[in-house]
């Protein structure tokens, strides 16, 4: 527990600092951008910003695509104990990611002048040539960093990310200042910014091979064996997967390559000076530092629950409130970043790159910050639910609608039309993955209270803004430049415009303590939230209608009821209901929610999500029929809302309807009952030696699942008995036959359906715990005296006769005799548990058990996240997690294998196992030339001395050889060798009967006569 415990702390704390690590990358990569501009002006900027996309697409499938990728598979390996193979994937990942990327960097070579002319600048081509070189550094990173992610070790990546970020970024800046106080070209400028980025890189390659040096010194070797060929399938997973998680995180990167390769070619083509174009493109490329820091700001607080949310999911939790919370984080942000940005954009110009100009293109470009932003967090969302490729296609679909738009758009309005392009390319994706999001999760994303404070935030941090820059507008004048009023205004503006923001969204109540609780710092942020102050938080009082009349209805509900509050009722239809309308009571009904949606499930969620929109404005009673806390869905669900949302839940009291049934059907609950809901109802939740009392049976859909689940346990003229409107004047109890459960009566939401214990003991023939009794009694006091008298000695005999039984049934395809041996075969389980249960040491229950737990963890493919290529990887997996279980990893690989197996069964056992160490051929052709060599050797034997020792010891080896072909062959030796002693069996009893039909005995005929007879048994097909 120690140690569990310590590798989590670990693995946590290497987590931060991984996460740590990206957002200093992330913002590194933003800032030093801005003096690089400042160094070498728009055009400049522009030239870089042409090749950057580039090397952006290289650096991120060095950092997002393939690493992770790379350490989910070496992670799962290493869970099943199977380190070695861990170690020998690699080389063969390393080999196929380098073949893509030589790929990648033979294209970008090859077409380096076509790329260029396409852009309209011929002069990039040095910078386009040099930027391949990134490609060819990929595989190096990405494995070294899959393999210590894989390992739960996160300093190395940490370090890489922060050092190749730090030496690149120090050396363009020095390169920048070099080459522009030497005089040199704009163009040799941009040349050094993109060689000191592979020179970043390679320094990365540096810093991981010294931690992997460092780590792996005594075994360094084991990671160069590998077969390529068998680890096709990892590397086509690596790949693709690898590929998609990185297009799906380069939206904004595939924008700027499509940027840079039509503003400026479209704009030269329409007749601008190519000059005054590059001049226009750098301008527009200030946009770019803006989007990123204001991504990395708005994604950085919501990307933080999606592990909470993909962890959750795994658990089968309920991941709807913390989906809605990251998406709300996306959107405040993201609007508050954007009009703040909006606001101030001129001011922001001035400050960042010492002019405003193109402010108004910018003012466009920054709207992708919002669009962004909730695009991001949901590809993430839909990541973690599995959906892995569909992202990246919304993706590359959208940068081909970016293009099209280009073309039309930069004609009509310039840079301006590229600025609009890319805001309608991400609306098409927003809408496009909203879509996907709400098919795996359909309730309503965003409500009007959400809107509403969200709106109001904005207004307030904007009327801040605009009376910054009022009262800022006397002050200009004092200043002797214009760039330090503008920078004093923007961070002023900045700082005050998003405390107010910030402040009126959680003094708006939309957040939560336990939301807050999972953001980074949140706890901080508690003061600001509503119910801080001694504010009364908003209640939802749950009152039961009780199962009858108003008569039956308690005094304090019907005053509650009667009261001033606002009333929901989950259904109408319920006699309380009408009555109370008589006397002035309004309610508001949700049974237009059934008319909308399909499934129960769906309906409740709907009207829990009402009901807590209601509840943020104001205090109401949610009436329901009977009791809230009997077969009431809709009320767990307001339960877990209360953790979440922070509502007042409060319940009273009503009239079960089982108080009203119990008294109809004239039971008494002590005697033992269930109460069971018909939408959900399975056999294996039957009691039948109880009263059963089925609920929730709305319509004849549900009455005909709830017949087909119980005539699997009772006979189809089993009396059931539906009761309608229990407890009331026109109560109903009908009996009817369990096959006319469904048949002509009327349903309604006051139906339930009793079921009797059973009498007729037949009955319960078919339950598992009958037959536990009946071992019980065969072994107890007045028991069968043969059966008393076993032990688990005795009875091995009885288990392989049985077992052989069984085998021979299958063999023969007789269903009837499956069963009856199968029955068989239980016995033997039963009474072997049955004397463990009377001697103490184990019962039934611990054997279920013990087969349960191995089940589920020897199948992490089914019950884990553990992926597997075929059913060869399920073998290894199972016998790697089963040496991993009994701690015989250094134990002989033959310690498991029965002595007592068939001989043909124990050699094939001894031979896979061997497999399992390598120690096996990997053709069959060598298998096949053994088997020719032992049957020489043993033929030698034979005429050497036909009753020597080896003459059997050789035969012992052509056996063994002939059970590996067939090994080989998956064919199983034990299994073809009784079927053929069985056909033997078959042919030679017909032999038997020709000789008996011809009145003759056996010596009376010659060899060929009765080989006669067994060619006609074989053309018979016996």
């Amino acid at each position: 527990m120690i140690e569990g415990t310590e590798k989590r702390r670990l693995l946590l704390q290497g987590t931060l600092i991984l996460s740590l690590a990206a957002l200093f990358t992330k913002i590194l990569s933003a800032v030093y951008r801005i003096p690089f501009q400042n160094i070498v002006g728009d055009i400049g900027f522009y030239i870089y910003q042409q090749v950057y996309p580039f090397y952006g697409v290289a650096i991120s499938l060095a950092t997002y695509g393939f690493p992770i990728i790379i350490s989910k598979l070496y992670a799962e390996k290493l869970s099943l104990g199977e380190k070695q193979k861990a170690d020998r994937m690699l080389l063969p990942i390393f080999i196929g990611i380098f073949l893509l990327c030589l790929f990648f960097f033979l294209c970008i070579n090859f077409f380096s002048s076509a790329i260029v002319t396409t852009m309209g600048d011929v002069s990039l081509k040095p910078m386009v040539t040099m930027v391949s070189f990134s490609f060819l550094l990929v595989p190096f990173i990405s494995v070294l960093r899959g393999y210590f992610q894989g390992k739960g070790i996160m300093v190395p990546t940490a370090a890489s990310q922060v050092g190749e970020q730090f030496i690149r970024v120090t050396l363009i800046l020095i390169t920048a200042i070099f080459f522009v106080n030497a005089g040199e070209s704009l163009y040799r400028v941009g040349q050094g910014a993109i060689f000191s980025s592979v020179i970043g890189s390679f320094f990365t390659i540096i810093i991981l091979t010294c931690f992997f040096i460092s780590h792996n010194k005594d075994k360094l070797g084991s990671f160069f064996y590998s077969k390529v060929r068998e680890s096709l399938p990892i590397i086509k997973t690596v790949i693709i997967q690898g590929l998609a998680i990185c297009i799906s995180s380069l939206t904004l990167v595939l924008f700027q390559m499509s940027d840079a390769f039509q503003i400026l070619s479209i704009l030269t083509k329409m007749g601008m000076p190519l000059e005054e174009a590059q001049q226009i493109k750098g301008v527009y490329d200030r946009g770019q530092p803006l989007l990123q820091l204001g991504l990395v700001l708005a994604t950085s607080l919501s990307l933080s629950v999606v592990p909470l949310i993909a962890s959750m999911k795994q658990k089968g939790q309920d991941i709807t409130s913390y989906i809605i919370l990251s998406i709300r984080i996306s959107i405040s942000v993201g609007a508050a970043a954007t009009v703040g940005l909006l606001l101030i954009m001129n001011e922001v110009n001035t400050m960042l790159f010492q002019n405003a100009d193109g402010s108004q293109v910018l003012r466009i470009l920054v709207i992708a910050i919002l669009l962004a932003s909730i695009s991001i967090t949901i590809s993430s969302i839909l990541q973690g639910f599995g959906h892995i490729y569909f992202p990246a296609v919304v993706v590359l679909i959208s940068v081909i609608v970016k293009v099209i738009l280009n073309q039309v758009f930069i004609r009509q309005w310039g840079v301006t039309g590229a600025a609009v392009a890319t805001v309608v390319a991400l609306i098409f994706i927003l809408l496009i993955l909203l879509w996907k999001l709400y098919k795996n999760i359909p309730v309503r994303l965003l409500q009007r209270q959400f809107l509403r404070i969200l709106f109001v935030s904005l207004c307030a941090m904007s009327f801040v803004v605009i009376v910054v820059q009022f009262i800022g507008s006397f002050l200009a004048g004092y200043f002797i430049k214009y760039r330090i009023y503008a920078t004093l205004l923007s961070l002023v503006a900045s700082l005050l415009g998003g405390a107010v923001f910030f402040i009126t969204m959680l003094r708006g109540g939309i957040f939560t303590k336990e939301e807050l609780g999972v953001l980074p710092l949140g706890e901080k942020l508690h003061y600001f939230l509503k119910n801080k102050r001694g504010e009364k938080m908003k209640s939802i009082t749950i009152v039961g209608l009780g199962a009858g009349d108003i008569n039956q209805l308690p005094l304090g509900v019907y005053r509650m009821l009667k009261g001033n509050r606002p009333i929901y009722l989950r259904t109408k239809e319920h006699p309380v209901v009408s009555e109370l309308e008589q006397e002035g009571v309004t309610f508001s009904s949700f049974d237009y929610i059934y008319e909308q949606q399909d499934q129960f499930e769906d309906v409740y969620r709907a009207i829990v999500e009402e009901l807590c929109k209601v509840a943020e404005e104001k205090d109401i009673i949610y009436a329901v029929p009977g009791h809230p806390m009997v077969a009431e869905k809709t009320v767990q669900l307001l339960i877990e809302q209360k953790e979440i949302k922070g509502y007042d839940i409060r319940l009273e009291g009503g009239q079960s309807f089982l108080d009203a049934l119990f008294q109809s059907v004239l039971v008494d609950p002590i005697e033992g009952f269930q109460l069971l809901d018909g939408i959900d109802l399975s056999k294996e939740d039957v009691h039948p030696t109880q009263h059963i009392i089925i609920g929730q049976v709305y319509d004849q859909m549900i009455a005909s699942h709830v017949k087909l689940e119980l005539m699997e346990i009772f006979p189809d003229t089993y009396d059931v008995f539906i009761v309608t409107n229990a407890g009331l004047p026109n109560e109903v109890v009908k009996k009817v036959p369990l096959y006319e459960l469904d048949h002509d009566f009327e349903v309604s939401n006051l139906t339930s359906l009793y079921v009797p214990p059973v009498k007729d003991e037949t009955i319960l023939y078919k339950q598992f715990s009958y037959l536990r009794q009946v071992i019980a009694t065969l072994r107890g006091p007045n028991g069968c005296p043969w059966d008393k008298n076993q032990t688990h000695e005795s009875l091995k005999k009885y288990l392989i006769e049985e077992a052989y039984e069984l085998l021979e049934a299958i063999d023969e395809q007789d269903d009837d005799h499956i069963v009856e041996e199968l029955g068989d075969v239980l016995l033997q389980v039963m009474l072997h548990a049955q004397i463990g249960e009377d001697e103490g040491y184990f019962t039934i229950d611990d054997v279920i058990e013990s087969l349960t737990t191995k089940m589920i963890h020897r199948h992490p493919h089914v019950f884990g996240d553990v992926v597997v290529e075929d059913a060869n990887d399920v073998v290894l997996n199972w016998q790697a997690i089963k040496e991993k279980e009994k701690g015989r990893e250094s134990a002989s690989v033959f310690s498991d294998i029965p002595k007592g197996l068939p001989a043909l069964l124990y050699a094939e056992k001894i031979q896979k196992a061997a497999k399992r160490k390598g120690f096996d051929w990997q053709e069959i052709e060598p298998v096949i030339e053994k088997v020719k060599e032992e049957l020489n050797e043993w033929l030698d034997e034979i005429k050497l001395n036909p009753t020597s020792q080896r003459v059997q010891s050789e035969f012992g080896d052509l056996l063994f050889s002939m059970v590996n072909i067939a090994r080989f062959l998956n064919i199983s030796s034990e299994e073809v060798l009784i079927q053929t002693s069985q056909k033997f069996k078959r042919r030679f009893g017909y032999v038997e009967e020709k000789v008996q039909e011809s009145g003759k005995d056996f010596s009376q005929f010659t060899l060929e006569e009765l080989d006669q007879f067994w060619i006609e048994a074989k053309e018979k097909g016996l």
